[in-house]
């Protein structure tokens, strides 16, 4: 048996946390999450990891009654096993950091009351335990981002393994997905590469810019003409669109 005192816990008032089932391959199948429940066996509230928006609220008789939490970044937390008629709310609704989303049961196929805690990113299962202890964070849900931002150029990626990053240069993500992103006009050339900082998930990553693997495409709606304004900053050159004032 473990024990542990998450920094950022889902275990509403719960300073030491029993973990009955850790992630990963076991014998026979594989954990896609953490099994936790508080050291004295009392029975929590669930709380939301980060603010997000409901996806889904629904019971199997595996997972028993579960909420499934969408945040930024195409993640989502997962939260099985909670007890019958305990889950306060409704698929659609925006609900806050540390909000209650249900109560530690032992609904479906279990051995005792805990919570099955997950945190799936981009489809693929993660070790819940680096977010329970706050070396890893996940962004909270934006709501309406997309739909205030002015008409931008584009970057079209045709590149199937091209990484997008947290920073021009910086420690790689993911795949970016083929398709076209906002491309707020800025680039920077380091160590023979340049950096493109484009919109993705409401949020600004950069991608390599590279003819063979992308183009930058100018809406039809966008006022033009443009010009290209360059700052010299040490080794790397920053790059900017800046729209023309007509009048």
């Amino acid at each position: 048996m473990i024990y542990e005192n998450f920094k950022h816990g889902v275990l509403f008032g719960v300073i030491s946390t029993k973990i009955t089932q850790t992630f990963g391959q076991k014998t026979f199948s594989f954990h896609t999450g953490i099994d936790i429940k508080p050291a004295d066996n009392s029975l929590a509230k669930i709380i939301a990891y980060e603010r997000a928006k409901v996806k889904q609220v629904s019971y199997t008789t595996v997972s028993g009654y579960f909420v499934i939490l969408e945040h930024n970044d195409n993640t989502l937390t997962e939260y099985r096993h909670l007890a019958k008629g305990s889950i306060p709310v409704k698929e659609g609704q925006v609900i806050e950091r540390n909000s209650i989303v249900g109560t530690e049961g032992n609904t479906g196929t279990v051995t005792g009351y805990h919570l099955h805690f997950a945190v799936k990113i981009n489809g693929v299962y993660v070790d819940p335990l680096p977010y329970l202890k706050d070396y890893k964070s996940i962004a909270p849900f934006k709501e309406n981002y997309i739909m205030s931002r002015p008409e931008m150029p584009l970057l079209r990626n045709k590149a199937t393994k091209l990484y997008y990053r947290d920073a021009p240069a910086g420690e790689r993500i993911a795949y970016l997905p083929l398709g076209d992103y906002p491309y707020t006009g800025k680039s920077q050339m380091i160590d023979g590469y340049e950096w493109g900082e484009i919109i993705y998930l409401d949020e600004l990553v950069y991608v390599a810019l590279n003819e063979l693997w992308n183009e930058i495409v100018m809406p039809p709606k966008l006022p033009l003409p443009f010009k290209v304004s360059g700052v010299a900053d040490g080794q790397n050159y920053v790059v900017e669109l800046i729209p023309v004032n007509n009048k």
